[in-house]
């Protein structure tokens, strides 16, 4: 049941208010907005906190590096080195023949120039990927 009192300069400021009027039993509401509040508060901190700094890419050729070093993020370098290989090809280049080349030669040739190339680890991991496989396959463009 809701009951009514009338307005006193004593009484704290509520945000449940009919009228001029304050709902007594309305004080959980008070307090789940001002739960809702902090929560979205919390919300919108962690947010602004957990983001990096904008970035047009995902990997480094730093990141890169390091994930082909550890044996436990093996499939994750294995899975961007061959997905960049792929798209290589599918934007029109041609490295010849495939039908010899094995992942994990796509794979070698790229950690070799990543450390032969420390100062390209900075770069966007795809154009790491490219640069070794222009200068081990002699990729070209097709018209």
């Amino acid at each position: 049941m809701i009951t009514l009192q009338a307005p006193t300069t004593a009484s704290p400021a509520c945000c449940g208010k009919v009228g001029s009027y304050r709902l007594l039993s309305a004080k959980w509401f008070c307090a789940f907005q001002g739960k809702m509040m902090l929560r979205w508060f919390t919300a919108v901190v962690a947010l602004a906190y957990s983001t990096s700094p904008a970035r047009p890419y995902f990997d480094t050729g730093n990141s890169l590096y390091e994930f082909c070093q550890n044996p436990r993020t093996y499939a994750i370098c294995l899975g961007t080195i061959i997905g960049h290989y792929d798209m290589l090809l599918a934007n029109g280049y041609d490295c010849g023949p495939d039908n010899h080349r094995t992942k994990q030669q796509i794979m070698d040739i790229v950690v070799k120039y990543l450390k032969d190339n420390p100062a390209e680890r900075s770069d966007v991991a795809a154009l790491a990927t490219y640069k070794a496989m222009i200068a081990a396959f002699a990729c070209k463009k097709l018209p």
